[in-house]
């Protein structure tokens, strides 16, 4: 029996033999029918190669991305963080690829992605003999689809990562001011407004910590309707004094420590006027006679209306942020309008100062500090002002003083006029805002839901551009 070598030598020579034969059409046939049977043999090794190299250079760009979104977030410039990439590539591509493809790094900070992207092609071997001395590789990647910052250019082959808008060297605080008062739960679009505003919060606060795993960023919540409902050590309320907390509501404190950041003077005297949940008292000075008017239920009957099913307590900072979904999730409207008291309660979640001392130190240089305001309607609640005054209109004086007083600590202050008809609020959360741009006017629901989205990519855009 002959081996496969002497088979292939004994095939070989007949070959010959027939190919020089030119007494019939031996040779000619043989030869017409050998090219496109050499070319499939050709095309199916050749393709082989192809998928090999795609793989290994999917890996390569995978790891190119990370290593450049790795220099990015480590506040490297452009420069370097394009050269991470092509270093790692280079040192992982396929020994056959064509030439030295150049790694194209492009970063989004609207989708909040970095893209890798280069134009490759492998070279080939049996196919060269019919002129294709290259073949492009590709994947389901679309360049077009994936446009990078500023219009440049993307390759056909890509890795996209997503980033993360807060690091190590730059973290983030944002608070939440949401309107929870009665006509939150009116209908808009086929959904009561109150749903639509807690379905977006919830995903700007998975959007911003990256499906709630980033703990580089802490979130609070402030609900406010008529009132604000917090747990506080009891020396900062009114009629209270000694060790533990207290769970309640406020409606104010006197003017003007209304409008600071400033913690509660004199822990054991019970009835100082700095101190949260002060009484309003009206021709009578005895609480269960009639005349007597301190807000709503705070100071008598812990307000129970805000705390319990409607789930309407302020939450300090956290990086728990599966907490904060599920709790910005579970809540629901009551009672009237008092912006003020939310602002004031949100500036004291990112005040260092306590009574609450989650915020860090104010122009920490690795932390940014926002605000996110949203209301419906204008101040319906009546709030202390000077003098002793008060009414509405304190309300809306103050509000405007805490918006300055907060801007003026170097927090940022984004606000939501929603489904809003008063020409004098709607000015006001304009004036409020950081900037112009920072100020968003939504009168529908898919307004309200483009307002988030905004919010969310450009706090995210903007997190990366702070560094």
């Amino acid at each position: 029996m002959q081996n496969g070598s002497g088979l292939t030598k004994k095939f070989a020579r007949r070959f010959a033999k027939f190919a020089k034969d030119r007494s019939g059409q031996v040779a000619i046939s043989l030869t017409i029918a050998a090219f496109p049977l050499f070319g499939v043999v050709g095309m199916s090794m050749d393709y082989a190669r192809k998928i090999e190299a795609q793989s290994t250079t999917q890996a390569a760009l995978d790891g190119a991305a990370l290593a450049a979104t790795s220099a990015l977030n480590a506040g490297e410039s452009k420069q370097a963080y394009e050269q991470a990439a092509q270093d790692f590539f280079d040192k992982n591509k396929s020994d056959n690829l064509a030439g030295n493809p150049e790694v194209m790094v492009n970063v989004s900070y609207a989708t909040g992605t970095l893209t890798a992207s280069i134009n490759a092609e492998v070279k080939t071997t049996i196919m060269k003999a019919v002129g294709f001395d290259t073949m492009k590789l590709n994947n389901s990647f679309e360049g077009e689809n994936h446009g990078g910052a500023d219009g440049e250019e993307t390759g056909s082959f890509g890795s996209s990562v997503s980033l993360p808008a807060f690091t190590r060297e730059h973290k983030g605080e944002i608070v939440m001011v949401m309107d929870y008062s009665g006509s939150m739960g009116w209908w808009l679009g086929g959904e009561r407004k109150y749903i639509t505003m807690r379905d977006q919060a919830a995903k700007l606060v998975s959007a911003l910590s990256q499906e709630k795993t980033n703990d580089y960023v802490k979130f609070g919540v402030v609900p406010f309707s008529s009132e604000v409902f917090a747990t506080m050590p009891k020396k900062n309320w009114y009629g209270f004094k000694g060790n533990g907390n207290r769970a309640s509501c406020t409606r104010d404190r006197l003017y003007p420590y209304n409008v600071s950041d400033a913690t509660p003077e004199k822990p054991n005297t019970k009835r100082h006027k700095t101190r949260f949940g002060q009484v309003i008292q009206q021709y009578s000075k005895n609480p269960n006679k009639w005349g007597f008017y301190q807000g709503w239920d705070n100071y008598r009957y812990n307000c129970s209306s805000y705390s319990g099913w409607r789930n309407l307590e302020v939450q300090d900072l956290t990086d728990a942020h599966t907490d904060t979904y599920n709790k910005i999730l579970s809540m629901s409207p009551y009672g009237g309008t008092h912006i003020a008291v939310g602002m004031e309660m949100g500036f004291h979640l990112l005040s260092p100062n306590a009574p609450f001392t989650n915020g860090v130190a104010y122009n920490t240089a690795d932390t940014e500090k926002a605000i996110i305001l949203l209301t419906d309607g204008q101040q319906t609640t009546r709030a202390f002002g000077s003098g002793g005054s008060y009414s509405t209109n304190n309300g809306e004086d103050n509000l405007e003083t805490l918006c300055t007083n907060i801007k003026a600590k170097g927090i940022r202050i984004l606000t939501i006029s929603y489904d809003l008809y008063d020409s004098d609020t709607e000015s006001r959360l304009e004036n409020c805002a950081t900037s112009s741009d920072d100020f968003y006017d939504a009168d529908s629901k898919n307004e309200l839901v483009a307002s988030f989205q905004g919010i969310t990519a450009k706090l995210a855009r903007d997190m990366f551009l702070a560094k």
